[in-house]
């Protein structure tokens, strides 16, 4: 006999066996059980059953065992859903994270490349002001002029306009 199943968690597995058992499909030499998961078929397997039959209040016992199990697994999965869900939440959160931490760091090198070309911009005018400096006077080079300038009188001298209006005059006075 072929049975086909769509079981999707360990507790439709337990729920599978218990129709099996009501189909009276237990006492059977072997059973074909093809297991359907989202879709496809996933496992195919031969089970060998025992010829025994089993007295109705084993059976009964064994009804009652699965169905708390069956319950219990249902609540372990329906917790384990809910900690897959969290999981996901967070690598998401996590990932989303990651990629702002990669966007702020982007950012923070840009802004330091441009913070170098700025310190590189002001050391090289203080070059530029420093050698400014060295070629400017010292100060004893301008005591120097300015005994040159007192010892020469240059305030004194005659300009070429000035000689040309002297001339001028001593012609005129002629």
């Amino acid at each position: 006999m072929i049975f086909y199943s769509r079981i999707a968690t360990l507790g439709h597995a337990l729920t599978t066996l218990l129709q099996l058992q009501k189909l009276n499909m237990l006492d059977r030499p072997y059973i074909n059980i093809f297991v359907i998961h989202d879709g496809e078929l996933t496992i195919y397997k031969t089970l060998r059953m025992a010829n025994k039959t089993i007295p109705d209040s084993a059976s009964t016992e064994q009804v009652q065992t699965l169905k708390a199990l069956s319950s219990r697994i249902a609540f372990m999965e329906d917790r384990y859903k809910a900690f897959d869900s969290r999981l996901r939440q967070l690598q998401k959160n996590l990932l989303d994270h990651h990629q702002e931490l990669r966007r702020l760091i982007g950012d923070l090198d840009r802004e330091m490349i441009r913070a170098q070309d700025d310190i590189d911009e002001i050391n090289d005018r203080m070059k530029t002001l420093r050698n400014e400096i060295l070629l400017r006077a010292s100060k004893e080079d301008i005591e120097a002029l300015r005994r040159y300038m007192d010892t020469w009188e240059p305030l004194k001298w005659v300009t070429a306009d000035q000689v040309e209006e002297i001339v001028r005059d001593i012609l005129k006075k002629k």
